[in-house]
């Protein structure tokens, strides 16, 4: 059973929604603040209430906390899914966005069980993709340029245009 759209109006939830992106410093946060959907099941209802409270309590107790370094990876993701090709400075802030998630789901996952079960089980579903992040670092400079090592064949037509140049020069 969904709440109608008049009683949500009436309750102004669309402010309440804008009101908690407000608080958020991701994009990717901001959009799910701004989707934000209430529950009529009792039993997601009290989920979510203790997963605000686990959230809200490792926040005061950890203020410093965050996904730092993470960016929006949402088009590249779906450009890849279809087959596409991201360039260099996509492919380092899906590095540093593996990074920042992998980063983020030791510290949740280090927390005391008795106190953030819910915040440890969502951890317990973030991918670790270390081999990703490796592939990139490999074949990606810092400064987005394509390294040799990104592929045998790469390193051999680069010492063979470099070999000619130096040859030409001579």
């Amino acid at each position: 059973m969904a709440i109608a759209l008049q009683t949500l109006e009436t309750l102004e939830f669309p402010k309440v929604r804008q009101q908690v992106a407000r608080h958020t410093a991701f994009s990717v946060s901001r959009d799910l603040a701004l989707n934000l959907a209430p529950s009529v099941d009792p039993a997601e209802v009290r989920r979510r209430l203790r997963l605000t409270d686990e959230a809200r309590r490792l926040l005061d107790e950890m203020p410093d906390i965050s996904i730092g370094g993470a960016r929006d990876v949402r088009l590249a993701a779906s450009l890849a899914q279809r087959g596409g090709v991201c360039d260099a400075a996509t492919l380092i802030e899906i590095a540093a966005t593996l990074a920042s998630a992998r980063r983020l789901r030791l510290l949740l996952l280090k927390l005391d069980q008795e106190r953030f079960p819910l915040l440890r089980e969502i951890a317990a579903g973030l991918p670790l993709l270390p081999e990703i992040e490796d592939a990139i670092a490999r074949a990606i400079g810092d400064d987005g340029q394509v390294l040799d090592s990104a592929s045998p064949k790469l390193a051999r037509l680069r010492t063979d245009v470099r070999t000619a140049f130096y040859r030409l020069q001579d």
